[in-house]
Formats: structure tokens, sequence, C-alpha cells
């Protein structure tokens, strides 16, 4: 499988109050992320006597095509330019997954997925409840 991921991540400007001079002022900032995806995904059905059990194993690539850098200005005296975060350029996402389908009707869905590379690990967890009618 292939994709190409667009990210827009607008972050509005705050000011602090209470602090008097130490009050901070920061400005808002914009960040745009283009990613490539590649990868793929294995499954089999494995039927049960209460329903079919549907374990799968998936992997991506996923490179970033824009700039991986972040800076956020703080007006204090004097302003202070912050850097943010430096994801990286490319990842790995790594994952298992259980589909149980009890009937044409019911379904449920776990996995559990790793997003890592050598700057940071993410780990991301779902589960889905599926009652069609």
């Amino acid at each position: 499988m292939g994709a190409l991921q667009y990210i827009f991540l607008r972050q509005s400007d705050f000011a602090e109050s209470g602090a008097g001079s130490n009050n901070l002022s920061v400005d808002s900032s914009q960040t745009h992320s283009l990613r490539g995806i590649l990868g793929g995904q294995a499954y089999w059905q494995h039927p049960t006597a209460a329903g079919l059990l549907i374990p799968d194993l998936h992997a991506q690539w996923i490179h970033e095509f824009l700039d991986t850098h972040s800076t956020v200005l703080v007006n204090v005296a004097p302003a202070v330019t912050v850097p943010g975060l430096d994801p990286g350029r490319d990842f790995a996402l790594l994952g298992v997954g259980i589909t149980a389908a009890r009937s044409e009707r019911v379904r449920w869905y776990f996995a559990y997925d790793v997003q890592v590379n050598d700057r940071q690990v993410f780990h991301i967890g779902a589960g889905v409840l599926e009652w069609t009618w």
C-alpha cells in the first residue's frame, strides 16, 4: 500500500497574565507536513466456534518531505526564538491487530502500533466495537 499525507497545524498566539512583567506572550505558529507512506499488511482468517478471528500484522515506512524543524517566538525582554519539536524525517510504523466477527452484524477490533525512529517512540492502541443494524 502507498499513501501521501498532508498535515497542517496552526497554534494560536497566547499571553500569560498575573505575573506582571514576567508574563509571556507567544506568537502564533504554523507547521506543514507532507509524508509519503509505503507499507504492507498480512492477515489470515481463523474460524472458531465463537466466530471468525482475523489476526493481522502491518508495517509502514513514513518519510517526511517538508521541513522537520519548528520554532516558536516567545516575547519576553528580549524576544526569544525557542526551537520546537524536530521529530525526524523517517519513521517505522509497526503493528498487530485482531478482528473477531461474532456474526455478520457484530465485530470488534483491537490494535497496537508503535511509531519509532532514532528520536522518539509513540505507542498507539485502538479498540473498535462495530454493530450493524
